[in-house]
């Protein structure tokens, strides 16, 4: 029974995690790719709560399922080698970053965020 118990509680622990997270995406205003200007939708939202969106890339090319982002103005030393962003992302011969194989499981990705905000914040 205790075994039982302690399964659920975390189960339900979980849950209330999943639950209470909000959901971000990008929603485009005009066509597939007919406007250059997109929207942010914040899914979720809390009343009175700030949001802030930072541009660490820039998105300079796409097709279909193919992106091409370089880094965007003032990021330039959160990404530059031996930095917190170089040891998450890449930069090919072209000047497009990717993410580092192997550094895209759920706690990189969130590592990368919290090194991130904290960067944005500092400068």
């Amino acid at each position: 029974m205790k075994l039982i118990k302690k399964i659920a509680a975390i189960m339900f622990a979980f849950m209330m995690v999943v639950s209470m997270s909000c959901n971000v995406k990008a929603e485009e205003t005009e066509g597939i790719y007919g406007q250059k200007d997109g929207s942010i939708t914040i899914t979720g939202a809390l009343p009175d709560q700030t949001y802030t969106i930072y541009e660490m890339l820039k998105l300079e090319s796409f097709s279909g399922d193919n992106y091409s982002y370089t880094i965007a103005d003032g990021w330039k030393e959160f990404f530059k080698d031996g930095a917190d962003g170089a040891k998450y992302m890449q930069k090919d011969e072209n000047g497009y970053m990717s993410f580092i194989a192997g550094k895209k499981g759920d706690s990189d990705i969130r590592e990368f965020a919290q090194k991130a905000l904290a960067y944005a914040k500092k400068n």
